[in-house]
Formats: structure tokens, C-alpha cells, sequence
């Protein structure tokens, strides 16, 4: 019997797609299909560094930068660029249908990955999208669901019901074949807090997201460390900058990229983790068990709903970018150990 052959399309906007779709890859795999995944950007260096083996196809680039504090203002301005690219993955993926004798196609968060021809399948946790404002909500959910109607199935890496990590985001869009993929993470629990007596870092923060808010939070991060003693590893999500990254302050190490067993242990080693509250880096706390701080991304209304939602169940501290004060957030995360 032949390998359905899966043509896997990621979305560039940060690395969590990408991360997520790294179990989704050996999954299918160990049910004998063949996936040929594609990306762009830093998403596709990150594919290249896990899965070194392997050609990762290139897509066209997204290149989402949030220069301001509203979504509103960020996707106006860049909206005919995202629509071109959307005209443009489609060329791009009926071409490769054609290459590569594509059998099925997913798309993660990318809106024009799909075939006429072929059973295609969009993948995401915001199947309902949340904007500042009503008529906006209204204006990005009509579009949305346009874009998801135009395949024939939708995969939400989600529990159903109560159980969703992703609150109302991750409802099902009424009367479309669904199916809830569970949690995708790549890393495993850490032993347990009570039990771990010394760890390498107090703190590990794990950087990502579109600039210039990535490296704002990086440069704010470090001019607060230098007021303190905190052993800490940054991790900047810069899979295709050099390794080496040189820093002049000794308790703080800094590195560009670390592959996923690398991280696993690097978290496990680190008293709490700082991070951007993507939904696949928090899919990858809520397996490994660490206290967490989470600094939404400025405009991103999604990170803001997930953090606060954490925040109010205690299982996270929450704090903007703006008013983002590490030793305070650092006495608020003991209290969650």
C-alpha cells in the first residue's frame, strides 16, 4: 500500500506553529504516512534544526511585525500584504501538489494552503478570534471563517469542551467537520517542584514572536537583570543567528536557539520560565509543570485573553510589556511553586 503523502504547511509568525506541528510530524509518521513539511522565515530554520535530515519547503513569508500596540492598526497596515501572500502560497501549493504527488494537505494558521483537488485541512486553536473592539471581531471572524470554509475539515489542537486550554477561542464553528487533536507539545512533565531541591536557573526566558517587540522585551529583560542576582538563561528564538552570543553581565547567559531536548532540559533546570504567552508555548508549560510569567505580545488581543485567563485560575503571572517589573513578577511567581 502506498504512503499518503502529507504536505504540511506552517505558518511563519513566531516559532509556536512550528514547535507544534514537531509531535503532529511523528504522529502522522508513526501511522505510516509521509509528511513533507513546509515553512518560511524563522519557522523554517527552526523545521531545518529539528529535522536536519529532511528538505523543509519553502513558503512564501508572511513577515508579521507588530510596530504598534493595536492589532487594529498593525494587520490594517500590513493587510494587502498578508492578502498577497495568501494568493501567492496558493500558487505555491498547487505547484507543489503537482511536484510531489500530494495526497492531503495541512495548513496551520495559513490561509491559502489548500487544493480544489485535494482533502485539505486547516489547523488551528483560534477558530473565534478576539479584536479590541465589537465591529472589528465581527470584521476578522467573518474572515476567518471564510478562510477555514474554504477546506474541507478543521483540526484544533485543543480538548473539547470545559477542558480547552484555549477558553473560547478553540470553540467549533457550527455544522464543519472537527476534530481535537489534544494538546501538542513536544516536551515532557519535569519532576516535581516539591522534590527538586537546586536547579541551575532561577529564571529561563524563552523570547520569540514578531520584532521589533521580541527584541524590546529582551533589551527591557536586561537592563532589569542588571539590578539583580538572578542565574538566568535567555533564550532569544533566533534559530538562524550564530550561536555564540557574547553578555556582559556574569550571572546571565544568553543564547540564541536551543532544539527541543536542549530546552526540555534547560527548563527543567530553571526555577521559573518568562515568556511570550503564545498558545504553544503555553500547551508547552501546562505539560511540563513550571511556574510561569507571561508578557503578551503588545497587540496581540489572543495572548492577552490566554494570559489573563491563566492568570485568574492561578496558574500563571500575567503582566503587559509596558508595565513589565521582573523582581515583582519574580515574588508573584514563588507564591505559584
Amino acid at each position: 500500500m502506498v504512503s499518503e503523502r502529507i504536505l504540511l504547511c506552517i505558518l511563519d509568525w513566531g516559532l509556536g506553529h512550528a514547535t507544534r506541528c514537531l509531535p503532529l510530524i511523528a504522529q502522522l509518521e508513526s501511522e505510516g504516512r509521509t509528511v513533507l513539511p513546509a515553512s518560511a522565515g524563522r519557522a523554517h530554520a527552526l523545521l531545518q534544526q529539528e529535522l536536519p535530515d529532511r528538505e523543509i519547503i519553502e513558503l512564501p513569508a508572511y513577515g508579521i511585525r507588530y510596530r504598534y500596540p493595536s492589532m487594529v492598526v498593525n494587520m490594517a497596515l500590513q493587510g494587502p500584504s498578508l492578502l498577497r501572500t495568501v494568493v501567492a502560497e496558493h500558487r505555491a501549493v498547487r505547484r507543489l501538489v503537482r511536484m510531489h504527488n500530494i495526497d492531503r494537505i495541512v495548513s496551520d494558521n495559513r490561509f491559502g494552503c489548500f487544493h480544489p483537488a485535494v482533502p485539505s485541512v486547516f489547523m488551528t486553536h483560534q477558530v473565534h478570534l478576539l479584536t479590541p473592539s465589537r465591529w472589528s471581531s465581527w470584521l476578522a471572524n467573518r474572515l476567518n471563517h471564510f478562510f477555514i470554509r474554504r477546506y474541507d475539515e478543521l483540526w484544533i489542537p485543543d480538548e473539547a469542551g470545559d477542558a480547552a486550554l484555549a477558553g473560547s477561542l478553540s470553540r467549533p464553528l457550527p455544522d464543519f467537520p472537527t476534530r481535537y487533536l489534544g494538546v501538542l507539545t513536544r516536551m515532557e512533565p519535569c519532576a516535581s517542584h516539591s522534590t527538586q531541591t537546586s536547579y541551575t536557573y532561577d529564571l529561563i526566558a524563552v523570547l520569540s514572536g514578531p520584532e521589533p517587540q521580541r527584541t524590546r522585551l529582551e533589551q527591557s529583560l536586561l537592563t532589569q537583570l542588571r539590578d539583580t542576582e538572578y542565574r538566568t538563561l535567555i533564550v532569544r528564538g533566533l534559530p538562524d543567528a550564530p550561536d555564540k552570543v557574547e553578555c556582559d553581565l556574569p550571572h546571565v547567559e544568553v543564547v540564541n536557539f536551543l532544539a527541543a531536548e536542549g530546552l526540555q532540559r534547560a527548563i527543567c533546570a530553571s526555577r521559573m520560565v518568562l515568556s511570550r504567552s503564545g498558545y504553544s508555548t503555553i500547551m508547552d508549560m501546562h505539560r511540563l509543570g513550571k511556574p510561569a510569567i507571561y508578557i503578551p505580545t503588545p497587540g496581540q488581543t489572543e495572548q492577552k485573553y490566554l494570559a489573563e485567563r491563566l492568570h485568574r485560575q492561578g496558574q500563571c503571572v500575567a503582566m503587559s510589556q509596558g508595565a513589565f517589573r521582573l523582581e515583582w513578577a519574580m515574588q508573584e511567581a514563588r507564591k505559584l511553586t
